[in-house]
C-alpha cells in the first residue's frame, strides 16, 4: 500500500463553479468535495453556503447538509493533521508502562488497550 499524502493539511475553498471545498497539502490537491446543490444565481462560495437560488423550504433542507459535509471535511483534516503526534504519545506511554507490572486490572485493560489501538494506527 502506497503512503498518503504528507500532512499538514488544510483546507481551501473553492470560490468558483462547482463551489466547494479542497483538501490541499503545500504542493497538492489531496481531494475536493464539490457543491451538494447549487444554482445560477451563484456567484461565490458564500452564496452556495447560504443556498442563493433555492426556496426557503429547500433552503432549510439545504443548508444544514452544506453545514455538515463542511464540518466533516474540517474533522477529516484536524484527525489527520494530529495522527502522528497521538500515536507518538500513545506510544511514549504505553513503552514506558510495558515493563513494569501493573497495579492492578484497570491498568492491565488500559495498557492493553493501549497497544490494541497503537496496532490499529499502524496498519495502513
Amino acid at each position: 500500500m502506497s503512503k498518503h499524502t504528507p500532512t499538514p493539511w488544510k483546507i481551501e475553498i473553492i470560490n468558483k463553479w462547482p463551489f466547494g471545498l479542497s483538501i490541499k497539502n503545500e504542493s497538492e490537491t489531496i481531494v475536493n468535495f464539490n457543491a451538494i446543490a447549487f444554482s445560477s444565481q451563484q456567484k461565490s462560495y458564500q452564496d452556495y453556503k447560504k443556498a442563493v437560488g433555492f426556496s426557503k423550504l429547500e433552503k432549510e433542507t439545504i443548508i444544514p447538509l452544506i453545514n455538515k459535509n463542511e464540518a466533516n471535511v474540517e474533522h477529516i483534516v484536524h484527525c489527520v493533521n494530529v495522527h502522528d503526534e497521538l500515536v507518538e504519545a500513545l506510544e511514549n506511554i504505553y513503552n514506558i508502562h510495558l515493563n513494569t507490572i501493573p497495579e492492578n486490572e484497570k491498568q492491565y485493560k488500559i495498557i492493553s488497550e493501549a497497544k490494541k489501538v497503537l496496532s490499529k494506527a499502524k496498519a495502513k
